[in-house]
């Protein structure tokens, strides 16, 4: 009787063991599952930031072709002792 109970507790451990792997690994594939969707959201959004910094950059040279900065007026302009006057 004694041998009888020794086996039934250990294939109550045993059952348990195996219900624990069980939800590891539904655990473990969960989580590689959502590891590997935010690695692709990081990689498109990376894609992303680098197209929207690219026409940001284009933008800004478009604008500074179009209107560039102003530039002093010529020194035959300029009253004596007051720089950007016109005389």
């Amino acid at each position: 009787m004694r041998d009888v109970a020794q086996l039934a507790s250990v294939q109550a451990e045993r059952n348990s063991l195996r219900e624990d792997l069980v939800n590891y690994r539904t655990s473990k594939r969960h989580a590689d599952s959502s590891w590997r969707a935010e690695r692709d959201k990081a990689e498109r959004l990376e894609k992303e930031l680098a197209f929207y910094q690219a026409q940001s950059a284009r933008a800004m040279a478009d604008r500074d072709k179009a209107c560039p900065l102003p530039q002093p007026p010529p020194q035959s302009c300029q009253r004596p002792g007051l720089p950007g006057y016109l005389a």
